[in-house]
């Protein structure tokens, strides 16, 4: 999973110009701020563009409870 934020370099010009010629974002406009990894295993026969449920992987609940589930869109490549 990775977490974007706006690139502190152009996005913040609003210059569409220098968005694309941008070295630290390559063009996209934004960055990467946060990545974790997670192995997690997809039953077979999901489909494109399916939701799935995965337990525990969420943000942690209000007030420090226990990680709550994520939902994530599945996306079918060859």
């Amino acid at each position: 999973m990775t977490a974007h934020e706006n690139c502190p370099a152009c996005a913040t010009t609003g210059d569409e110009t220098k968005v694309l010629d941008c070295a630290v974002c390559r063009g996209e406009g934004r960055v990467a701020s946060k990545r974790r990894t997670f192995k997690i295993r997809v039953p077979a026969g999901i489909r494109n563009g399916q939701k799935i449920r995965l337990k525990e992987f969420g943000a942690p609940g209000k007030h420090g409870g226990a990680p709550g589930d994520l939902y994530v869109t599945v996306h079918v490549t060859d």
